[in-house]
């Protein structure tokens, strides 16, 4: 069993890193307690994964962490993360024009270059393609952990065949397996993406998602 920490998304290794180590481990279950129950303990920010400076962190804090990745097309991703900033009252274009602007301005698709507009947060939030270059995040995690300490789990496939794929996640983690109920897939209901559209991402996201298939040693139901 894995028992959560006192909130989600810490956030710790991205924007609470200067409360310090004490305020950190406060947040999670006494070592003891876990022990007598023989249970583990871990935290999930999504945002770690984008932050290279996190993963040095984490491994400089805890280096014998198991980190789990989990992944979704990135197409569908980048239409989310999209149609989030418009709930959200942040973005006001279309999602075929963002995605245009952005191939068109280079300086967005690059991780480590600031917004040429206003600077690294406004970046972070706007740059809806290189989010879906999960070879680029997940480098600097297996520099700073190991092969072996990082475990990617695919979206679509955990909707799919969820108990095949909480087995691996439990054998990883070193669980027995543990009995899951059917996952409770959160979609809303967006505008639909143009087949055009479409069709431009697929070939800009084919040579990443190659490389994270040879990583894996075997291809993801992405299309």
């Amino acid at each position: 069993m894995v028992r959560p920490p006192a909130f989600k998304e810490l956030q710790f290794f991205t924007h609470r890193y200067s409360r310090g180590e004490s305020w950190y481990r406060s947040k999670f279950p006494l070592q003891s307690s876990l022990r007598r129950a023989d249970q583990i303990t871990g935290e999930a920010s999504p945002e770690y994964m984008r932050h290279a400076e996190a993963a040095v962190k984490a491994a400089e804090l805890i280096p014998d962490a198991a980190i789990l990745a989990i992944l979704r097309n990135p197409i569908d991703r980048a239409h989310s993360h999209f149609h989030l900033n418009v709930k959200k009252g942040h973005e006001s274009r279309a999602f075929a024009d963002v995605i245009e602007f952005e191939l068109e301005n280079p300086l967005y698709l690059e991780l480590n270059q600031p917004s040429p507009v206003r600077g690294e947060g406004f970046r972070l939030r706007y740059a809806y393609l290189s989010g879906g270059r999960y070879m680029d995040h997940l480098v600097p995690w297996v520099e700073a952990f190991g092969r072996q300490r990082i475990h990617v789990i695919c979206a679509e496939e955990y909707f799919s065949r969820p108990v095949e794929t909480m087995d691996r996640v439990s054998n990883f983690l070193g669980l027995p397996p543990t009995e899951v109920t059917a996952p409770v897939l959160n979609a809303q209901e967006y505008e639909p993406m143009s087949s055009s559209t479409r069709s431009v991402l697929q070939r800009y996201y084919e040579p990443h998602n190659g490389r994270l298939f040879d990583f894996l040693a075997r291809e993801l139901p992405w299309n």
